[in-house]
Formats: structure tokens, C-alpha cells, sequence
């Protein structure tokens, strides 16, 4: 499977470059529009439908939110869980953009567009967002000016990157250098769903999910950095460690994760996992960081 996300602001081209590049691939176009309120759950279950071409996904809630509304439509920790599928997955960023003015004209002309793309500080500000979020990518992400290069040159790029697709039921980086393996514990959020560390609805509360994506993050220990995730339950973690290239290390996240890597005879540092780091040490988060620092170093 492999798939490509585009997006950027009304104007920069974005729509003529997906056209191009659904008569390219043949592969289907889902635009997902989701102000307000993303459903993450379905945001989730769309990438499963790779190849696939979407016309924005999760960029434009965090940046017309910002930009126009109360504020980011997503958390970062939920960005780190649905780039961690993206990736995984094969998927690719790319990012339309153009000068203000020249996507001010073009907005003008379409009278279907709301008001406030069309108003230079609006644009203006929507462009400021989706630079913040470019340079905190985490997959590969190209910028694109339909002013400045020809598709052709853009398709070369992403034909030879697309499709580098990990195990199932793994977040991050299809060939890892670094591996943490969990068990099937996890706090649940509202409509819980099956990937490793991630719940709907608790980006905003100190639990395992979120526990281990701060101390991930602050260690530098992003998917781009060459990271994965993944449960042990029901796993042959012998498999899923070849096919993601027998990555130099593998850290277990507690107990029941150490104990199934030993029986799969795989050597392994360990951490303990999250889920108990909050129950027993919940006063010291940031202990869990200095933890998995000194697992990996």
C-alpha cells in the first residue's frame, strides 16, 4: 500500500495537483473535510484504505483552526499518532504553496470559497500555520509552487518514495533503527481504538498514551528519527522484527513485553511500562523521560 497527502491553503494550487496526480497514479481521491470537530476514529480507518490520495487531512484542522477559528482542531499528541500510521503505512506530505497574492487572485475567482480566504491577513495567517507544521513533519514532505516547477519534476520525487509500507499494527517508521514494544494495556479514551498507545479523547490528561509520547518527543525519539511502536499481544514479534529489518534496538515497555521478547528470543533493554510509571511514580512524569534516555543511550 502506499498513499499521499496533500494539502495547503485555498489558492496554492493544491486541487489542480491532485488531479494530476490521481490521472497519474489511478489511485482514488478522498477529500476529507472536517471542521470543528475531527473524527479521528474515521480519519484512522481512512488510511487503511491506501492507495489512496487525500485531498487534506490532518494539517487543515490544526491550521484553519488556528488561523480562522477557536484554535488547533487536533493535539500533538494526536498528530504524533496519526503520522505514526502514516508513515507506517507509506505515505507521503505533500505541501502546495505559492505567493500570497497570486492565491488571493485565485480565491477571488471562486465563489464557492468562504469569505476569509479571501482577505490577505486570513491568508496570510493560514500560510504561518502550515510553515510551523511543515517543520515539525514527521513524514517525507514536499513543498510544492505550481509557479516555480513543473508536476513532472514533483512526480519523479514521489514516485520513487512512495510505497514503503511496514508490518500492520505498527506506528512510525517502516525500518527502524529503534523499537519499543508494549503489551495490550492502554487507558481508553472515548471510542478507544487498536493501535499501540493511543486513545480518542485523553490528549489533554497524563496517562500511558500520553506519558510515553512526551517522553518519545522530548528525547528526540520521533518516527522520523527512525522509530516504531508496536504491541506484543498475539504477535510473532520473530516476523514483525524481520520485517522491519531487524532494527539494532529493541527496548521492552514493562514486564509482560520483556517476558515475550525473551520467549521470541530477541535481546531487548527494557522500561517499564508507562501505564504503571503513571499508577506508582504519577508525581514525577518527567522521570519516565530521564528512563527511556537512559534505555537507549
Amino acid at each position: 500500500m502506499a498513499g499521499i497527502v496533500v494539502d495547503g491553503c485555498d489558492g496554492s494550487g493544491k486541487t489542480t495537483l491532485i488531479r494530476t496526480l490521481r490521472d497519474y497514479f489511478h489511485w482514488p481521491v478522498v477529500h476529507v473535510v472536517q471542521p470543528h470537530k475531527p473524527d479521528i476514529l474515521q480519519m484512522m480507518k481512512l488510511i487503511e484504505c491506501a492507495p489512496v490520495i487525500f485531498d487534506r487531512f490532518h494539517w487543515s484542522p490544526v491550521v484553519y483552526g488556528a488561523a480562522l477559528r477557536k484554535g488547533p482542531e487536533l493535539a500533538p499528541y494526536d498528530l504524533w499518532a496519526l503520522d505514526g500510521m502514516l508513515m507506517n503505512r507509506g505515505f507521503i506530505n505533500v505541501y502546495c504553496e505559492t505567493d500570497i497574492n497570486t492565491m488571493l487572485i485565485n480565491n477571488k475567482k471562486e465563489e464557492q470559497l468562504w469569505e476569509a480566504v479571501r482577505k490577505k491577513s486570513s491568508v496570510t495567517r493560514i500560510v504561518h500555520e502550515y510553515r510551523l507544521l511543515e517543520q515539525a513533519n514527521q513524514l517525507i514532505c514536499y513543498s510544492y509552487d505550481y509557479q516555480a516547477e513543473t508536476t513532472d519534476t514533483l512526480l519523479d520525487l514521489i514516485r520513487t518514495m512512495v510505497g514503503f509500507e511496514g508490518p500492520a499494527r505498527v506506528q512510525g517508521h517502516p525500518k527502524p533503527t529503534t523499537w519499543f514494544v508494549g503489551d495490550e494495556r492502554a487507558d481508553k479514551g472515548r471510542g478507544g481504538i487498536s493501535i499501540p498507545f493511543y486513545d480518542i479523547g485523553i490528549s489533554n490528561k497524563l496517562v500511558s498514551g500520553t506519558l510515553l509520547y512526551q517522553a518519545l518527543v522530548e528525547n528526540n525519539l520521533t518516527w522520523n528519527k527512525r522509530v516504531a511502536l508496536s504491541n506484543s499481544a498475539g504477535e510473532d514479534l520473530q516476523t514483525v522484527y524481520s520485517q522491519l529489518g531487524e532494527p539494532a534496538m529493541v527496548v521492552a515497555l514493562g514486564r509482560v513485553a520483556a517476558r515475550r521478547l525473551a520467549d521470541a528470543r530477541l535481546p531487548a533493554r527494557y522500561v517499564p511500562h508507562p501505564q504503571w510509571w503513571r499508577r506508582f511514580n504519577h508525581h514525577d512524569p518527567k522521570g519516565y523521560t530521564t528512563a527511556i534516555r537512559e534505555a537507549v543511550l
